[in-house]
């Protein structure tokens, strides 16, 4: 196990929202869900990633220097101090839990029905891949596990999804975990097996913009969509 790995609690992920909420720029990560996908890449991938190298990631895709002008020094090292737990517990679900890893995705009410809503975890999943670097040697036999994550971040595909009817949807939802899994155990495998053929991490470019399903998100705060009266995390999120 590792130090401070326990996860979040919900108090804890609405922390991390309202802060990103706080000092977004154009640019930065605007949610857990986003942040929850770029950690586990990071985590994922073929380099070790130091803080210093994706810390400004959050706040900038590019070289500009978007990072906060924090309120007090207690808000940074609370929120530094929850990012790296979350980070930690990533690691520890993915290394030895790996098939119960779960992705922090965005939920929409439609109909009476609580969805899956991935972009902004793909979008961040493929933000992190950017940051860490390496994954261009992934082999070919990989790449439906990374279209299960990129499709849902390709502007190109936005009206194919737009078509396709919810339970298809949530279908194609439901591959991404196991493909964040596979492609763990994968690079894992690599970084133990050839340790000498891994790079330092390379600078990063900013990824495509996600795609936008027309539907309202349910914050966590919400009244859930079940009619409970109920907070959303007080009930069907669990």
């Amino acid at each position: 196990m590792f130090e401070n790995s326990n996860p979040l609690t919900e108090d804890e992920l609405d922390f991390i929202d309202s802060i990103l909420e706080k000092y977004q720029t154009e640019s930065s990560i605007l949610n857990a869900s986003e942040l929850d996908g770029f950690v586990t890449a990071l985590v994922s991938g073929p380099n070790m990633v130091m803080p210093n190298q994706w810390l400004p990631a959050i706040w900038s895709s590019g070289d500009e220097d978007n990072a906060p002008n924090w309120e007090s020094d207690d808000e940074f090292t609370r929120f530094m101090s929850l990012v790296m737990q979350h980070m930690n517990d990533s690691i520890d679900m993915l290394m030895n839990n790996n098939e119960e890893f779960e992705a922090v995705f965005m939920n929409a009410e439609k109909g009476g029905r609580v969805l899956r809503i991935p972009n902004d975890w793909c979008l961040g999943y493929l933000r992190g891949m950017a940051v860490g670097g390496g994954w261009e040697r992934l082999p070919e036999k990989y790449d439906e596990y990374m279209s299960a994550i990129a499709i849902h971040t390709d502007p190109d595909m936005e009206a194919k999804l737009m078509q396709l009817d919810q339970d298809s949807l949530q279908d194609m939802v439901a591959m991404i975990e196991p493909a964040a899994q596979a492609l763990h155990r994968y690079w894992l495998e690599q970084r133990m097996n050839k340790p000498d053929d891994f790079m330092p991490p390379q600078t990063f470019m900013p990824p495509q913009q996600t795609v936008q399903y027309d539907q309202p998100k349910v914050g966590r705060n919400d009244p859930c969509p079940c009619g409970s009266g109920k907070k959303y995390k007080k009930c069907c999120l669990h």
